[in-house]
């Protein structure tokens, strides 16, 4: 089955994507990454800060620019876990990165985007489901195909 999933969020003074209720971004990750080799980044080009944080942390992801995203690729190591689930979101409380996609065997099987408040997962069963479900605010949105 595949499912694409949204969360309630708001737009910040800033114009920020933040989710209502951010406590369960770090656990869906966990869960996908577990199941992961391959990691791509998005952010755009302009957030500077969150930039250098990578490029600062991860000389070993390749980088390239697409239009007005930086896009950061590369195997998916323990380190890199823990730096996107240690400090996820930035002083307005918005997810720091606009898209992470989680590949295994060089098949994207998940993604994070516009700032962890939309999702996609693919090739899952019934109780891989009800877990995520089970993660995530009871008023998320979702649609499931096969």
């Amino acid at each position: 089955m595949e499912v694409h999933f949204e969360t309630r969020y708001c737009l910040s003074d800033n114009g920020k994507f933040i989710a209502d209720d951010p406590s369960y971004w770090v656990p869906i990750m966990q869960y996908f990454f577990k199941q992961s080799d391959n990691i791509a980044i998005h952010c755009w080009t302009g957030e500077e800060k969150v930039n250098e944080e990578i490029r600062h942390e991860f000389t070993e992801l390749s980088i390239k620019h697409d239009m007005y995203m930086t896009i950061y690729e590369g195997r998916l190591a323990e380190k890199i876990i823990d730096f996107l689930t240690k400090n996820p979101q930035d002083e307005d409380g918005q997810i720091k990165w606009f898209s992470i996609f989680l590949y295994l065997n060089n098949n994207c099987h998940f993604s994070s985007e516009h700032f962890g408040t939309e999702f996609h997962a693919n090739n899952l069963n019934v109780e891989q489901f009800e877990y995520i479900k089970s993660i995530l605010p009871k008023d998320t949105n979702f649609t499931t195909w096969d």
